[in-house]
């Protein structure tokens, strides 16, 4: 039996980042104020101190957890080369492209992190995610995307 030694590493970074967002906090001196006052300071120092606590019991936990040492599995590189990429695809072509179409593609492509998706049910799941957040983004929240982006501009000329 060993000790989880991932659940401690992830319980320090989440400390690591909640001080790191607390001390940022403190050294711009952003007003916290009241819970019924709010300054701009307040949604930070809650979140800081919910990394911190909530890393705390994750370290804690792995570090008093005895588990086998087959429990431990290889890195998921597959899911790793699917997912890491795509936030950074919607980043850069969200204003270009607009709203539906880098929610379709980061759909898609997040569908296959998975050995088992296949290719109908990758293109439904896209679908029904790319409708959904139209849906929520678009026409509820009025988010000002435009669905498809100037980069179409050649298909309306």
């Amino acid at each position: 039996m060993t000790r989880n030694r991932q659940d401690i590493a992830v319980g320090v970074i989440f400390v690591a980042i909640g001080l790191l967002f607390g001390f940022d906090v403190w050294r711009t001196e952003l007003d916290v104020g009241t819970p019924l006052r709010m300054g701009p300071g307040f949604f930070p120092v809650i979140l800081a101190s919910v990394l911190v606590v909530l890393g705390a019991a994750i370290a804690i936990r792995g570090a008093i957890a005895r588990i086998p040492p087959e429990a431990f599995r290889a890195i998921p590189w597959r899911g790793l080369l699917f997912i890491a990429p795509l936030p950074v695809f919607f980043g850069l072509t969200i204003e270009g492209l607009g709203l539906v179409l880098p929610i379709f593609v980061v759909a898609f492509a997040a569908s296959f992190a998975s050995r088992e998706v296949r290719l109908v049910s990758a293109f439904a799941t896209a679908a029904g995610v790319t409708a959904f957040c139209v849906v929520v983004f678009h026409t509820l929240a009025g988010l000002p995307l435009p669905l498809f982006g100037p980069w179409f501009d050649f298909l309306r000329s």
